[in-house]
């Protein structure tokens, strides 16, 4: 008996995002398989936030498709696959850490 194949950790086909007249994303192709390691580096700019934010699903394409472990990113992220640590931001400043983790556990039912 064969072993199921996996889909891959991410595919992004024809990724566009637009904002009326500006072109912020313009036909990205990428398939990422999983266990990879990947850094996303460009000038500021290029695009790479908005990619990142269409990935998790926070966006959407204007144009493409994209898939998480072979399901949309709402999918992933119920199911535990995907998640993100952002540049910016940190901890609520009237929170512990512990509070902080409670928090999370909560807003992700773990």
């Amino acid at each position: 008996m064969m072993a199921k194949q996996q889909p891959p950790a991410l595919v992004l086909n024809g990724i566009y995002k637009h904002y009326g007249d500006i072109q912020a994303v313009n036909g990205v192709d990428l398939t990422i398989e999983k266990g990879e390691i990947v850094a996303f580096l460009g000038p500021n700019g290029a695009g790479k936030t908005t990619t990142i934010d269409m990935i998790l699903g926070l966006q959407q394409p204007t144009q493409g498709s994209l898939s998480v472990f072979g399901m949309h990113p709402h999918q992933a992220i119920r199911r535990g696959l995907l998640s993100a640590v952002m540049q910016t931001g940190g901890l609520l400043r009237d929170y512990t850490v512990a509070e902080t983790l409670q928090f999370m556990a909560i807003l992700y039912g773990r």
